[in-house]
């Protein structure tokens, strides 16, 4: 037995505003979407080999996201993709070198989910 990937798939109140945002923010490409027409339930967004899903949340009232970590991304020339994405999304964390030496920043989606960027030196 082999385990291929882990691809986060989280919960959201509008998979179709967050694909959205994805694609226009951060650069992903929709990579796959259920159903193919009609209101949107689940997407696969990429960028490069990176890789991450939504699903409508069941349910029930709004909610803040239930997640409290933040994803990783591993990046090439982390400074360049910073410079690309902070004027167009909410800044947790600007680009700097954390204690084990590693440059990354922090932002954070149009759910509240924490994405963080990072490569080490």
């Amino acid at each position: 037995m082999q385990l291929l990937d882990a691809i986060p798939m989280l919960e959201t109140d509008d998979v179709e505003g967050t694909a959205d945002f994805y694609v226009e923010k951060l650069g992903f490409k929709q990579h796959g979407r259920f159903p193919g027409t009609g209101a949107m339930t689940w997407a696969s967004l990429k960028r490069d080999r990176a890789q991450i899903m939504f699903s409508a949340r069941e349910g029930g009232a709004r909610r803040a996201p239930m997640w409290t970590g933040a994803i990783y991304c591993h990046a090439r020339d982390v400074g360049r993709l910073w410079e690309e994405l902070r004027a167009d999304v909410e800044v947790e964390r600007e680009l700097n070198t954390n204690a084990r030496g590693t440059l990354e920043f922090t932002i954070r989606d149009c759910n509240g989910y924490r994405l963080r960027f990072g490569e080490s030196e």
